[in-house]
């Protein structure tokens, strides 16, 4: 009897062991001891699915179960303040001074974010000389 509890316990812990967990942890130094949320975007929709505090510092980490979609995600502090990621069951570190979309964020860990935020700062810059080149052909 002894033996088959001993073998259910080791197998439960194997199996609990397995588990994939990821983490999105973020450092928003402007946030001090405040309420951010996690948000899926599928779409139009957008839900809210988890909330963390952060601390004096302006950190907080989300815990993403195995199971969760892949995809957009939002980090929401207020109105029209948002740092999207893009989930792939992995761990996501990243850091910024605020929640403004012109702050700078620095992805630490995430291929898929690296490049994604890459890619918006190349738009920016791209679209920044669209704006001044326009300007000087309609003189």
């Amino acid at each position: 009897m002894k033996n088959i509890l001993l073998g259910i316990v080791i197998l439960l812990t194997t199996f609990a062991g397995n588990a994939q967990e990821h983490k999105i942890n973020g450092t928003i130094s402007d946030l001090k001891n405040d309420n951010v949320y996690l948000m899926q975007i599928m779409g139009e929709k957008r839900m809210v699915i988890d909330t963390a505090k952060t601390d004096d510092t302006g950190a907080f980490t989300f815990y993403m179960p195995e199971n969760q979609d892949i995809g957009m995600y939002t980090i929401l502090k207020g109105k029209g303040q948002a740092i999207d990621l893009i989930y792939n069951n992995e761990d996501i570190q990243f850091t910024t001074t605020g929640t403004d979309p012109s702050d700078d964020i620095n992805i630490i860990s995430s291929i898929e974010n690296l490049i994604y935020y890459d890619y918006l700062n190349i738009r920016g810059m791209n679209m920044y000389k669209m704006d001044l080149i326009r300007n000087l052909v309609s003189k």
